[in-house]
């Protein structure tokens, strides 16, 4: 737990600051981030949609670190989980690619079962990194079960936090892969890797950010919000370059359509 301090949940500063970073976040995003999108990108209805649920997401563990002074254990475990997550998801995106008006075929499946296997070495690889993590922690703390008290505080946010990023991604797969139809245009073999660049990003960004409050001492409540905000920034990022790929390879489908068109005739 962090210390005693100026920000302290019970101090009117610590609530001020609280107040002052979520403003921040919100101005940050619609100033700086969201006019440099393409014009293309904001005339997606869908786009905006799931942009906006994945800001919410992000913002909830900003919440806990201000507000109930979640440790770096918390906010580690929770991208974490997303990792696995986003691997869930994917299953099912290689299964559907390039299934436009047609069953999946055999290679699709293949594609998910060898991305099941190499994506779950990814993620063991992950929780050796992230169980060193936590026993630099352990020492900091000297015992474990002010480990096991960091892990939980605010339970009901958490829980919150946690089924948040199952139903943002569940919210994205629906509104951008299956009804605005991206699963149409998308290769399988390119479906399978897409994954890794985003999520490699987020989790190098946090292990490290991680690593660095634990050798502090784990006492940096303004750090921890920042290693929160650096990595929405970087999902944010992370989600345009995935519905950019998507867009470049539905109008390189319409292409290649409109060329046999022109053959035949």
């Amino acid at each position: 737990m962090y210390p005693s301090s100026p920000f302290s949940i019970k101090t009117i500063k610590y609530k001020t600051l609280g107040k002052k970073t979520l403003f921040w976040v919100a101005n940050f995003y619609f100033r700086i981030i969201y006019p440099q999108v393409p014009m293309s990108l904001k005339a997606s209805k869908s786009l905006n949609s799931s942009v906006l649920v994945l800001i919410i997401v992000n913002l909830v563990p900003i919440f806990g670190v201000i507000y109930l002074q979640w440790s770096v254990s918390n906010v580690i475990l929770l991208y974490v989980f997303e990792t696995f997550i986003v691997g869930v998801f994917n299953i099912f995106k290689v299964v559907l690619a390039g299934t436009n008006k047609e069953l999946p075929g055999c290679s699709n499946f293949f594609l998910a079962g060898f991305f099941i296997i190499h994506y779950n070495g990814f993620i063991a690889i992950q929780f050796f990194f992230i169980f060193d993590l936590i026993s630099h922690l352990e020492k900091n703390n000297g015992t474990q079960e002010a480990i096991s008290r960091e892990i939980v505080p605010g339970l009901t946010l958490l829980g919150i936090a946690y089924l948040s990023i199952v139903l943002s991604h569940l919210y994205s797969f629906v509104k951008n892969y299956l009804i605005a139809g991206e699963y149409k245009y998308t290769d399988s073999g390119a479906q399978m890797i897409m994954p890794y660049m985003r999520v490699a990003v987020q989790q190098l960004l946090a292990l490290s950010g991680g690593y660095f409050l634990a050798s502090s001492g784990n006492k940096s409540m303004a750090l921890l919000v920042l290693l929160v905000v650096l990595k929405t920034f970087f999902d944010f990022l992370g989600h345009l370059l995935e519905r950019s790929q998507y867009k470049k390879m539905m109008e390189k489908y319409r292409a290649t359509q409109e060329e046999q068109g022109n053959n035949l005739q």
